[in-house]
């Protein structure tokens, strides 16, 4: 089941971020076999700019809660599938105008971020992306 944190806003509903919801409900579907959590937890999508260049306020990412994924294997083996099912998506070859796979997106881990006194600043999650250059217009 794929559930958003409250506050998770779309304020445009982009090609990329279709792509990106199309496929990981499409793995969510097949969770057993990748030892997926019983709920995806979507923790970000739309948020204004920050200090440091983000896809976020271009509608062209989203971020995915990983501290409830059952081991680091499982955390690995999830975002390699990602990240190629979304470069293996139809759309994509289609905006992109060649069959696949095509280079659009990138998944990274980003781990937990602490301030100097030991306070968590960012918790650990997925980072899914379009890649820096690559533009997903219709």
């Amino acid at each position: 089941m794929i559930r958003c944190k409250p506050g998770v806003k779309i304020q445009i509903y982009s090609p990329a971020i279709h792509i990106m919801l199309h496929e990981l409900m499409m793995l969510d579907h097949n969770f057993t076999r990748l030892r997926l959590p019983k709920s995806l937890w979507i923790t970000s999508i739309w948020r204004p700019a920050r200090t440091k260049p983000s896809r976020h306020p271009t509608h062209e990412a989203i971020d995915i809660r990983s501290w409830n994924f059952s081991s680091r294997a499982a955390k690995r083996r999830f975002r390699q599938v990602y990240e190629e099912v979304l470069n293996n998506n139809p759309t994509v070859s289609l905006l992109y105008g060649r069959p696949g796979p095509n280079p659009a997106f990138r998944v990274l881990f980003e781990p937990t971020v602490w301030d100097f006194r030991g306070r968590v600043i960012k918790m650990e999650h997925f980072h899914a992306q379009v890649k820096k250059g690559v533009t997903l217009d219709t």
